[in-house]
């Protein structure tokens, strides 16, 4: 099957709730893309939208939450389910923010697509897990095996996959 997202210019990640409800990320750069949509139950339509969204790309649903990266203004943000508040967790810079996981104890696991990978806590301490840059490898989206503790990233543009073990603090 095929559906149409209203108004949508470019779709890039997406993250499902218990209930199935997809949430796709708008990571448009055209003015005034600002928006989160939902689909469920055959329908697309805006979620949510406004400026405290901004080109978002990574999407992770987690704890009743949405885990926003909005590469338009480098922040890390939770988008609240039941009332649609936003709140800002933390700043990554300037980057497109690309994949957003949860490890085994609850922080985020967040990647620039630049060439980062970072340690975030819920109350927003940000620890530098990973840096490809000077080697020029990208981190894509990527994903977590938390009984192996194990970062998967494939690297985009260098045609390869990269494998890190994460160690407890």
């Amino acid at each position: 099957q095929r559906y149409k997202m209203p108004d949508s210019t470019f779709l890039n990640d997406l993250t499902v709730d218990p209930t199935g409800t997809i949430y796709i990320s708008n990571t448009s750069r055209v003015q005034g893309a600002r928006d989160i949509y939902e689909f469920k139950d055959g329908s697309g339509a805006v979620f949510k939208t406004g400026d405290e969204l901004y080109r978002t790309n990574g999407l992770l649903y987690y704890d009743q939450q949405l885990l926003a990266g909005n590469t338009g203004d480098g922040l890390l943000k939770l988008v609240h389910l039941g009332d649609g508040g936003v709140q800002t967790v933390t700043s990554l810079g300037a980057g497109v923010i690309d994949g957003i996981k949860v490890d085994n104890e609850g922080r985020y696991l967040v990647s620039h697509w630049e060439g980062q990978v970072y340690r975030i806590s819920p109350s927003g301490d940000v620890v530098e897990l990973l840096d490809t840059t000077d080697q020029g490898r990208n981190c894509a989206d990527f994903e977590f095996i938390g009984d192996d503790n194990l970062l998967i990233i494939p690297t985009f543009l260098s045609n390869t996959v990269m494998a890190y073990r994460l160690f407890p603090e």
